[in-house]
């Protein structure tokens, strides 16, 4: 889990899964928390069952979780902090892959503001295609459950990214007035420069249903929904938008949502993420403009 006790820039991949026999047909399932949130260990992604489940290649795949310390834990945050680990995963990513097979799929799967990072990761693989383009090439899909995109203006983002923040920290973020409208610009920026890469892989964005209480101080504590549809559009070409009927802290378990609301569709979308693929991954390697450094494979075009 990760904690905000440390404060580091540096994260690391955890083996949670690893099949006893690697097959060609094996996705990396690459899972990233929030920030005070349940573990990945206890997420449905972890759990050998759920994945045996899955038609297609669910029991063959490699679960990983991207394990670091909150950088929000100063006493003077910035939220810039956090996309700095965009960076970090990034280079944990190339490490890992290193070493084993490149040209097997990569799905991305994060909670809360994990999601945030996994972004910057993206934004940054673009710029840096030459560098980076065997691991934007392998991303078969991308889950995001529950993680803000943006809220209106950026100070109105940047109220709502902190009750999210208090919400699972239990900790008062304190900013001054004078960084307010600096801390919301981050904020809207990553979310305008996410939108500009027009990222072409399967993308699930998914919202609560449910409140959830937030706030620092028990006599104040307010309960609201703290990603709802709107707030989680990231507005990507391949989106699809889904709700589950459960509170933001949960949801990263999402099998406990009621009335089995949204389940169909996300396991739908897993099964046909991971059954394409291969295919998918194949055709972007089949691409002779995948080596030119102008361009990418997050870019829209022909």
């Amino acid at each position: 889990m990760t904690t905000d006790t440390n404060i580091t820039t540096a994260g690391h991949l955890q083996v949670l899964l690893d099949p006893a026999v690697t097959s060609q047909d094996s996705v990396d399932i690459i899972l990233v928390p929030g920030i005070g949130t349940i573990p990945p260990k206890n997420w449905p992604f972890a759990n050998t069952d759920w994945l045996a489940s899955l038609p297609g290649s669910g029991a063959k795949a490699n679960v990983l979780s991207y394990e670091y310390s909150s950088p929000l834990a100063s006493r003077n945050p910035s939220w810039e902090s956090i996309l700095m680990l965009g960076y970090d995963l990034l280079q944990n990513l190339s490490d890992f892959r290193s070493g084993s097979d490149l040209d097997s799929p990569i799905l991305l799967v994060c909670h809360s503001l994990g999601g945030l990072i996994v972004k910057q990761a993206l934004c940054v693989a673009n710029k840096q295609i030459t560098r980076y383009g065997s691991i934007v090439n392998a991303i078969a899909g991308v889950i995001f459950f529950s993680t803000p995109h943006r809220y209106g203006d950026g100070v109105t983002s940047l109220m709502r990214f902190r009750d999210i923040l208090e919400a699972t920290t239990g900790r008062k973020m304190k900013l001054s007035k004078s960084s307010v409208e600096q801390e919301g610009a981050v904020l809207l920026d990553l979310a305008d420069r996410f939108e500009g890469i027009s990222f072409r892989s399967p993308i699930l964005s998914i919202y609560e249903l449910r409140q959830t209480k937030s706030g620092s101080i028990p006599l104040r504590w307010k309960y609201q929904q703290l990603v709802e549809r709107e707030a989680c559009l990231t507005h990507a070409p391949m989106e699809t938008v889904i709700g589950l009927n459960i509170n933001h802290h949960e949801i990263c378990l999402f099998t406990k949502s009621a009335g089995n609301e949204g389940i169909p569709e996300l396991e739908k979308f897993v099964h046909d993420t991971l059954n394409d693929a291969m295919l998918l991954v194949a055709f972007r390697l089949k691409d002779p403009r995948c080596n030119d450094e102008q361009y990418s494979t997050t870019m829209s075009g022909p």
